[in-house]
């Protein structure tokens, strides 16, 4: 309930898709927000059982009740032998086994919260308190990275043999045809000089640390663009060196990369940062925030940067850009991590990890 798009849209889809081919699994209820309001359908199998909410979405209060009061009552009358809560927050009825997957990490990061206005700062509290009484019930709590896993125990208080981390992988994105118009600033600008963010305009996504260094790159790379995923309208397109390709859709964001020398997170906090692992899934090289949540997804295939110094993003551009080598080991290496880490079944993990959760009750 409340996945709509983006990283927690991904991983739902993924999880879903393991879990139709698990074969202890014989039935799966999904409560989730209409369909009218997400941007993806959920897998298309007879075990899953859909049931739209949309009284949960009239509110937040309307939320904190669902997840607070209503989810209990009605995984009961389903049925359901576990509960999973995927969007971190929930609580099973007394005497059922509950798995919490903890996807968003803002809660937990101190320095991306203090960049949000109020308001967002007073639902983070919430969010984080709903998170907090879901771990507190759950036998087991997923997270994607070792870094959550230590900000979940530290936080909470939660005993670390409860919290699992498993590294994620991805579902490589479809080919695009070439031909998206949203691209055609893109394919004309040069290859080799073109920087790729794939993300939404939040404020602790740290764009305009980047932008701000875009004219220090353009002084020694006069061609040198930065392609942003936002709408054309913003106020960073107008700086020179800045261009908005607007939403993309999953063949034009697969084009994209493709098309891109070069792919940059600047966020200051991610669970994932799942742009980072699809760029590398087509050979584009990653220069990446130095922050925990990176390392931890990027281990060795990738550059880092000091996310609060434009001049360190800079310098770290330019170098990659004018070393062709240092980018095709990059490219090579980071095809080689998304490899291993389909290898290693992330998905199929956390079903068996769900599985023994309820097993164990």
């Amino acid at each position: 309930m409340g996945i709509k798009h983006s990283g927690g849209a991904t991983v739902l889809q993924d999880f879903l898709k393991a879990a139709i081919h698990h074969e202890r699994l014989a039935q799966i209820t999904v409560f989730c927000s209409p369909r009218v309001s997400r941007n993806f359908d959920l897998p298309d199998s007879r075990k899953i059982t859909e049931i739209e909410l949309p009284a949960a979405e009239n509110s937040r209060v309307s939320r904190l009740l669902w997840f607070e009061r209503q989810l209990a009552m009605r995984v009961k009358q389903c049925g359901a032998d576990v509960l999973v809560c995927m969007s971190g927050a929930g609580r099973a009825p007394k005497g059922m086994p509950q798995v919490t997957f903890v996807q968003q990490s803002l809660p937990f990061y101190r320095e991306a919260r203090n960049r949000l206005r109020l308001r967002e700062q007073v639902r983070l509290k919430m969010i984080s308190w709903m998170t907090e009484r879901a771990c507190r019930c759950s036998q087991t709590i997923l997270v994607q990275t070792p870094a959550m896993r230590e900000r979940i125990v530290e936080t909470f208080g939660i005993p670390s043999e409860r919290v699992q981390a498993i590294l994620p992988s991805i579902s490589l994105l479809p080919p695009g045809n070439g031909a998206s118009t949203q691209l055609r600033s893109m394919r004309e600008t040069p290859p080799g000089s073109r920087l790729l963010y794939v993300g939404n305009q939040s404020l602790y996504k740290n764009v305009r640390v980047i932008a701000e260094a875009m004219r220090r790159v353009r002084s020694t790379l006069p061609e040198a663009t930065l392609f942003l995923t936002w709408p054309d309208d913003h106020e960073l397109n107008k700086v020179e060196g800045i261009r908005g390709c607007g939403y993309l859709d999953a063949g034009s964001l697969r084009e994209a990369y493709d098309l891109a020398s070069l792919l940059v997170l600047p966020s200051l906090a991610e669970t994932v940062g799942l742009p980072m692992l699809e760029a590398m899934s087509v050979g584009t090289p990653v220069l990446a925030a130095d922050r925990s949540y990176a390392h931890d997804i990027c281990e060795d295939a990738a550059v880092f940067f000091d996310p609060l110094n434009a001049d360190d993003f800079a310098r770290k551009v330019i170098d990659l850009l004018t070393n062709p080598t240092r980018l095709s080991e990059l490219s090579a290496r980071g095809k080689q991590l998304v490899e291993r880490r389909a290898a290693n079944r992330p998905y199929q993990r956390m079903i068996d990890a769900v599985v023994e959760s309820a097993s164990r009750a």
